[in-house]
């Protein structure tokens, strides 16, 4: 029980820095809207696949923004109560929610993935598939063409 309430304090503690070093300048992380999104080039769409595409993806954001909002009150909500040095079961509970939440979150985005899968043609499948691999895999940062734009701002890794 104690080395659980020392790793939430721990987990706290970051979450506290990373929160106060990102707050005075506060960025909200952005997720690619339908019109800019990199697949559509990637992948080439024809027109009826680009509606169908920008449908998902307006619905995906949506959800995703919601999810994100939520984990980040359960954060907050947490992260006051490790300012005040509430160490309790209710603690504990956010810190569960938060996981849960994280859990959907990485459901949502696999099942949008499933749905854009679902209106390539086979050569797309194959691109999209080898896409993800890259986004997901190892180094992911260093790959990609998000990465590779990053290079030439000397922006490697970050």
């Amino acid at each position: 029980m104690i080395l659980l309430i020392l790793n939430i304090a721990s987990l706290g503690t970051i979450w506290i820095k990373a929160w106060d070093d990102v707050r005075p300048g506060f960025k909200k992380t952005r997720i690619p809207t339908a019109r800019d999104h990199f697949l559509k080039r990637e992948l080439n769409f024809t027109a009826a696949q680009q509606e169908e595409f920008d449908t998902l993806m307006n619905m995906h954001r949506i959800e995703l923004e919601s999810k994100i909002e939520e984990i980040r009150i359960l954060r907050e909500e947490l992260m006051s109560m490790m300012k005040n040095q509430e160490f309790s079961e209710v603690s504990e509970g956010l810190v569960r929610a938060i996981g849960e939440k994280q859990s959907e979150l990485e459901l949502l985005n696999y099942n949008h993935f499933k749905d854009v899968l679902a209106i390539c043609d086979e050569d797309q499948k194959q691109v999209f598939l080898e896409t993800l691999k890259r986004a997901v895999g190892p180094h992911h940062r260093d790959r990609g063409p998000a990465s590779d734009e990053g290079r030439r701002r000397g922006m490697r890794g970050k």
